[in-house]
């Protein structure tokens, strides 16, 4: 497979990674290596050739100008992304509600299984991919033993090899660097599964050989066919979720969420805000503010919900959220109705029970005798 029969256009490249650490702050763990990669490639590819210009040349202005305006907030916002960044990994308040302090090896051990998980519920198929990975780079080696540096290094840009061993080095690197803090949050392995899949199509080109092609289709097929089968609710393997909970079937959640907005949400609310008084997966502030832009664009009511704080442990902060603002509806669930309360509702149940004292509010609608809905008077 000739990965490289036109020269990467860097100018392109750079642009489009500025623009990703300008979006998410981590990026820079994936952004690096592959700006290296495509250094090396530049360098190595374009070099000979005379007269070979960069074809969206027309983007330095405007890559410059992103550049400098990127440094810039980095620089003004400093400080508070240190702090996030330490809060979201070793604070014990905070990183702690996400996952434990252990040594590298468990840690270690556990990102390995959890990437593994990522990719299919099945442990065989994992260990698979790293065995077709590892015939691969092994076969290309045999081939590329004795070539002089210079063809070697053309011949491991041409056929991708390069670029493999890049995306593999990055993911062992990101494996380590989440093993070096608290937060065990799995979605952070979600840029490293396209990684992995461009690994295994590059290992299936190496190898060629159909019956190895065939294998690695069926099983990926299979492999798709069951998880899209688990986030439809049908779960007949009992595979364990890596990050998203099985899905309720019978539309129950859904229903009860839609009535939630319609009974709080009209003209009348438009320019004011409903308070969700738990974080539950069937009931929160986000997926009633989903559920409220569905719903503008049937009847143009745009309405806006919030939380009582993030990981909220003061209930008097959390009742303070009534008053300020234009609070119009809070939703809660019937205090006795209430699962015991975890990291993100430490304070629900209390905040449910004063307000069916509070001579503020009155209550104005209940759905299933579960969700209690009141209107400050």
């Amino acid at each position: 497979m000739p990965w490289t029969r036109q020269p990467p256009k860097a100018m392109a490249v750079a642009v489009s990674q500025v623009l990703v650490v300008t979006a998410k702050a981590s990026s820079i763990t994936f952004v690096l290596p592959l700006l290296v990669y495509v250094g090396v490639v530049r360098i190595f590819v374009t070099a000979p050739a005379k007269g070979l210009t960069d074809r969206n040349v027309w983007l330095l202005p405007f890559g410059i100008v992103l550049f400098v305006s990127t440094v810039l907030w980095y620089l003004l916002n400093y400080s508070m992304m240190v702090q996030h960044f330490y809060a979201a990994t070793f604070s014990e308040d905070i990183a702690l509600n996400y996952g434990s302090a252990s040594n590298l090896p468990t840690k270690l051990t556990y990102w390995i299984r959890a990437l593994g998980v990522a990719l299919s519920p099945f442990t065989a198929v994992p260990i698979a991919f790293v065995l077709l990975i590892g015939i691969a780079l092994v076969s290309v080696g045999t081939q590329l033993r004795g070539k002089p540096w210079r063809a070697l290094t053309a011949k491991i840009i041409e056929d991708g090899t390069l670029f493999v061993f890049c995306l593999i080095g990055t993911c062992i690197a990101s494996l380590f660097a989440y093993s070096l803090q608290i937060n065990e949050d799995t979605r952070f392995l979600l840029p490293l599964v396209p990684m992995v899949a461009v690994a295994i199509a590059w290992s299936v080109n190496s190898i060629h050989r159909y019956a190895v092609s065939a294998i690695v289709v069926i099983g990926l097929v299979a492999n798709m066919a069951i998880n899209h089968a688990y986030a439809h609710g049908y779960n007949p393997f009992e595979i364990k979720p890596l990050y998203v909970p099985l899905a309720e079937r019978t539309g129950n959640d859904k229903r009860r969420l839609n009535e939630v907005v319609a009974l709080t949400c009209d003209s009348n609310s438009v320019g004011r805000h409903s308070i969700i008084g738990v974080e539950y997966l069937s009931l929160n502030a986000n997926s009633a503010n989903f559920y409220a832009e569905k719903q503008a664009y049937r009847n143009g009511s745009k309405c806006s919900y919030t939380n009582l704080g993030y990981l909220q442990k003061d209930l008097g902060a959390a009742l303070a959220r009534i008053e300020r603002g234009q609070t119009k509806f809070v939703v809660t669930v019937a205090p006795d109705l209430q699962p015991p309360a975890d990291y993100t509702n430490r304070v629900s149940r209390a905040f449910a029970v004063h307000l069916a004292h509070d001579d503020r509010l009155a209550l104005v609608n209940s759905i299933d005798r579960e969700i209690l809905i009141y209107r400050l008077r």
